[in-house]
């Protein structure tokens, strides 16, 4: 494996000609080693706070109920998440252990991040790790999602993985030294990364978009070994399909029924907001480090060819989204894969000292208040505000105690709510999987309920409830 020291002025053909000019010199952090493992451990702080102290989000009790009814797939999601939840659960039913899994993950990105440092910073590899794990964690998107127990921080972790073998690849096939191991182990990952969330499509259709546009690696189009790699990531999918298959299409018709709209009248205010979000989650302070990403080649031929993919990445990705943006309602998570190719390179664009401090002081002021408003208590209210969110995460102790007591006097056969996010979190907190919930929204409760007749107990499209439906709760 070559080295790609950070003074090289290697470029690839497709580079020399760009006109671009290249990040070039040793690697100086914008701040010195010191100051950015205090910022580290600060921002681990406050995620090691929120993880022990916040009680389980809505979802993140779902998905824990779905690892307690283990199946192929599931009606929102595929499988891997749930799996993982599946095999925590042996620790035990603490708020705390469904999050390990970001933990893992988080970790495994970090690692992922010092072998690239190595290969670009050489002698100062540890003040680029430092650098690229800070920029990483304090963005809002990536704080957010790493640490709750989604499927999200599944899909970054194995897309990143699956990016850096294809490009491993891709260099060997420039250089002419074709590794086909990389190819198939790239596939494998994709294809977990599949098992996570269906999005990990992108990172397909970007991979193939690469060698389209390449000249040095167009040839490959005539390869058998990149169809049979196709092949390897979607037989990884056999358990999602499986499930589909036995629950009529049940998940398929859910995201496809939420894009139903989607040739209704234009909403610019719609877009507007999708842009607006993404910028303030992906971090103000990255607009121009992104940009110069867009604009400016590294120089080094691994990092280039990297910058290759994350771009095509975030043109096909936030296209597709910014389009529907315009018909429908696009949450800014399902654009998530679109960033994260950037970070693994940003210390090299983000180089400013007050930019980087700016970002590193709303990396902190986010993850200081999420633990606020979720561990001590919502913030919303102290400025006149309501977030029915935040105030779900709160009292499930008392509610529990009461429900338990309920039921004992009552000799319920039933325990149940209204509304599947809190219905989740009524049955966490119960420490039971076998709670019912009682709402018109399609959901996977109504899977589990009614098993002899999947898919078709109701409409999948708009599938998530209205405002004001997670409320209340009942013993039958």
């Amino acid at each position: 494996m070559p080295r790609f020291a950070l003074t090289s002025k290697t470029t690839t053909p497709s580079d020399a000609t760009s006109g671009t000019p290249a990040v070039s010199g040793a690697y100086i952090p914008p701040v010195g080693r010191r100051w950015l493992a205090a910022i580290l451990a600060a921002l681990f702080g406050f995620r090691l706070v929120f993880h022990i102290g916040s009680g389980p989000f809505g979802d993140e009790a779902y998905y824990w109920l779905w690892g307690q009814h283990l199946a192929l797939s599931y009606f929102d999601h595929p499988g891997l998440n749930a799996w993982f939840l599946g095999l925590f659960s042996w620790l035990g039913w603490s708020p705390a252990v469904p999050r390990l899994g970001g933990l893992l993950t988080t970790a495994g990105t970090i690692l992922f991040f010092a072998y690239w440092a190595r290969r670009l910073a050489g002698p100062a590899w540890i003040d680029y790790l430092l650098a690229a794990a800070v920029i990483w964690l304090a963005s809002p998107l990536v704080f957010y999602f790493g640490v709750l127990a989604f499927s999200d921080h599944w899909l970054i972790f194995f897309s990143l993985l699956a990016v850096h073998f294809f490009v491993l690849f891709f260099l060997g096939v420039e250089s002419g030294r074709s590794r086909l191991r990389l190819l198939y182990t790239a596939a494998i990952l994709l294809g977990i990364a599949g098992l996570a969330k269906y999005i990990a499509v992108l990172i397909a259709v970007a991979v193939a978009a690469t060698v389209l546009s390449r000249p040095r690696l167009r040839h490959l189009i005539a390869s058998p070994h990149l169809y049979l790699g196709a092949l390897v990531a979607l037989a990884i999918q056999a358990p999602t399909i499986a499930w589909n298959v036995a629950n009529d299409s049940a998940s398929f018709r859910f995201h496809f029924g939420r894009l139903e709209g989607a040739f209704n009248e234009a909403s610019l205010t719609n877009a507007a907001a999708f842009v607006i979000i993404g910028v303030l989650l992906l971090s103000p302070t990255l607009v121009q480090p992104f940009f110069a990403f867009f604009r400016r080649r590294t120089g080094l031929a691994g990092a280039d060819l990297w910058r290759w993919v994350g771009l095509t990445l975030f043109v096909i990705s936030t296209a597709i989204f910014l389009v529907l943006s315009l018909r429908v309602w696009v949450h800014i998570y399902w654009n998530i894969l679109a960033f994260v190719l950037f970070y693994p390179l940003a210390p090299l664009y983000l180089r400013s000292h007050p930019l980087f401090i700016a970002h590193s002081a709303i990396g902190l002021a986010f993850a200081a208040g999420l633990a606020a408003n979720y561990v001590i208590t919502p913030l919303a209210p102290l400025v006149g505000a309501s977030n029915p969110d935040s105030a779900a995460v709160y009292g499930w102790e008392e509610i529990s105690a009461r429900a338990i007591a309920a039921e004992q006097r009552l000799r319920a056969s039933l325990v149940a709510g209204s509304g599947f996010l809190l219905t989740a979190q009524f049955g966490f907190a119960l420490r039971r999987a076998d709670v019912v919930c009682v709402s018109t929204n399609c959901n996977q409760f109504d899977l589990w309920r009614d098993p002899d007749r999947p898919g078709a107990r109701c409409d999948p499209v708009d599938a998530r409830p209205p405002a004001g439906s997670r409320s209340g709760g009942a013993l039958r």
